[in-house]
């Protein structure tokens, strides 16, 4: 098969989704403690988590309405957390990360530096690394494919 035809087919491939866990030390990707992502940012969205006793609670994939159908804005729920859902693209693979709220800050500021610059954020080759505060981890966003 020639190298040009190697080319149309990866174009037409499906992207491989791979769910990431955020830890104090790294990313989790199924067994897998990564220290570092790269890639491409192909899609973000507001989500909102509410956990009682550890269990999520309720959810909602839009941050405008519950799972159950409850409106986001009338219930207000004082622990339900606003979270942006990061897909990162990296070839074939996109990482599905879910960002707490100082890492969605952290976002926003490349975001905005990106945009500061003349540039779409999603033009932009992005390193994440994941900074230790102790109980929970912080992602941080560099420009370029950096190594760990």
């Amino acid at each position: 098969m020639s190298s040009h035809s190697d080319l149309i087919r990866r174009a037409f491939q499906r992207s491989h989704c791979l769910p990431v866990k955020l830890t104090p030390k790294g990313f989790l990707a199924h067994d897998e403690l990564l220290t570092s992502l790269a890639g491409r940012v192909a899609r973000t969205q507001l989500i909102r988590k509410l956990f009682e006793d550890s269990i999520l609670a309720c959810y909602s994939n839009d941050g405008l309405s519950s799972r159950d159908g409850s409106d986001c804005d009338r219930c207000a729920h004082p622990r339900c957390q606003p979270q942006l859902r990061l897909h990162l693209q990296e070839g074939n693979v996109r990482y599905i990360i879910d960002l707490p709220a100082t890492s969605a800050r952290n976002f926003l500021a490349i975001e905005d530096q990106a945009r500061s610059q003349g540039h779409n954020l999603d033009d932009w080759d992005l390193t994440l690394t994941v900074h230790d505060q102790g109980r929970w981890g912080e992602v941080r966003f560099h420009r370029g494919l950096q190594q760990p």
